[in-house]
């Protein structure tokens, strides 16, 4: 397998003093770069969960009930025998 410093040599076409010289720097900024990925996952999932919680702090939409229309009953004719109209 083929080392970090070894393909950034081979990929820049660097001589070879060149890569071996700066193999601490590129080790180095390869921890950076490892690191700040880590930070970005972590800020994320922060941003994640505040969303989650932004949602729940939300007022809910109330449900509008649907009016019952009215139906049409046909007219009676009152009754002229029916004490109670």
């Amino acid at each position: 397998m083929i080392k970090t410093s070894e393909k950034v040599r081979q990929t820049l076409a660097l001589p070879t003093g060149y890569a071996t010289a700066n193999s601490k720097r590129v080790v180095m900024l390869e921890s950076m770069v490892e690191e700040l990925q880590g930070a970005v996952k972590a800020q994320q999932y922060d941003i994640e969960d505040l969303q989650i919680q932004a949602k729940k702090l939300q007022p809910k939409k109330t449900t509008t009930r649907k009016r019952k229309t009215a139906t049409r009953t046909t007219r009676h004719k009152k009754d002229i025998f029916d004490p109670f109209e």
